[in-house]
């Protein structure tokens, strides 16, 4: 039995929540292409990218243009129609999807289909779009940073306790002394004057 063979079709859909720059910026990696390109092949026609693939060999195209956020669309192509022997005197039916229409009758297409022959579609799993990714900081400079010997104290040692007054000018009072003013000697108390009295004799 003949493997089923098929087209892989795309009319510019995009996947939802996918932003539309993003998918053109993908197609140009997916197909090694330009931006102009990949802009014709959005446009909503509908482009033939893939011909007579097998099934695992379209599916796989197809998850490729599907990580890069584009709907492609797997066509199944018809069987080449099994010619009979003509009959003389007779009339048969034209197989299904032939051409009933002599080529001078058939409407000519205006539309030009993007040159797609030297489009080629990444391998699957290869990196998209790597030129939207920032670079790496650079590490910062360590060569001035170097470790201490172990055991050694982190901390900056504590500051030396204040001097102690100078008391060898001080004494010491005795015990009971008064301290504060009673401590200084009183003035002498001056006496009355006496001189004008008398003294009585005794009752």
């Amino acid at each position: 039995m003949e493997q089923s063979r098929f087209d892989i079709v795309f009319r510019g859909e995009t996947a939802p929540g996918v932003a539309r720059e993003a998918v053109a910026r993908n197609l140009v990696q997916v197909f090694r292409t330009t931006p102009e390109t990949v802009a014709r092949l959005l446009d909503g026609g509908t482009h033939t990218l893939k011909r007579g693939l097998d099934a695992d060999t379209a599916q796989k195209y197809r998850a490729v243009l599907e990580r890069a956020g584009a709907i492609a669309v797997l066509v199944p192509v018809a069987p080449e129609p099994v010619t009979e022997p003509a009959v003389p005197a007779e009339l048969t039916l034209a197989p299904a999807g032939a051409d009933v229409l002599a080529a001078h009758e058939r409407r000519r297409s205006t539309a030009t289909a993007p040159d797609t022959a030297h489009i080629e579609l990444a391998p699957a799993g290869a990196d998209l779009d790597p030129g939207t990714r920032a670079a790496p900081p650079p590490p910062p400079d360590t060569s001035r940073i170097s470790l201490a010997e172990p055991g050694e104290r982190l901390a900056p040692p504590a500051p030396p306790p204040p001097a102690a007054p100078d008391t060898s000018h001080l004494t010491v009072a005795p015990p009971n002394t008064p301290l504060g003013a009673a401590a200084r000697p009183a003035p002498p108390v001056p006496l009355p004057d006496i001189s004008g009295l008398e003294l009585l004799p005794p009752t």
